[in-house]
């Protein structure tokens, strides 16, 4: 019977060590909402690579998971991107894209965790040009 009860003190102890190792507190990272045709399903998907990417004409945006208060957001060269912080229930961070590059967004909470994402900027013209190519030829 010792035996036995000593067996289940263990399993627990096991056991609460496991699930107290298994956090689900991973600091600051970022998402964005999953969008499949134009149905807006409200999941939020791991920010792929750690990169956004957009055009000069136009911005994009990512949520903040796992930040505590207000957060910031720093761009480190603003002549290609600027950020700006959404403080509302879902944390965001909006990138306006402002000529060709890449630039290293740092998003800071209020507790001083902070991380970082790349914003590749494409310029929208000369990603949508459209060229026509004429070939001539003997028959």
């Amino acid at each position: 019977m010792k035996r036995i009860h000593f067996l289940f003190s263990m399993l627990a102890l096991a056991g609460g060590l496991l699930l107290t190792a298994c956090s689900d507190d991973e600091g600051l990272f970022f998402t964005q909402d999953e969008v499949i045709g134009d149905i807006l399903t409200g999941k939020q998907v791991r920010l792929e690579g750690n990169t956004l990417k957009v055009y000069t004409t136009e911005g994009g945006s990512v949520n903040v998971q796992g930040a505590s208060g207000s957060i910031t957001a720093v761009s480190s060269d603003e002549r290609v991107a600027t950020a700006r912080c959404v403080n509302d229930q879902l944390k965001q961070v909006v990138v306006q894209g402002v000529k060709e590059g890449s630039a290293r967004i740092t998003v800071t909470d209020a507790k001083g965790q902070s991380a970082a994402f790349v914003v590749v900027v494409t310029d929208f013209e000369n990603a949508w040009i459209a060229r026509t190519v004429i070939t001539t030829g003997d028959e």
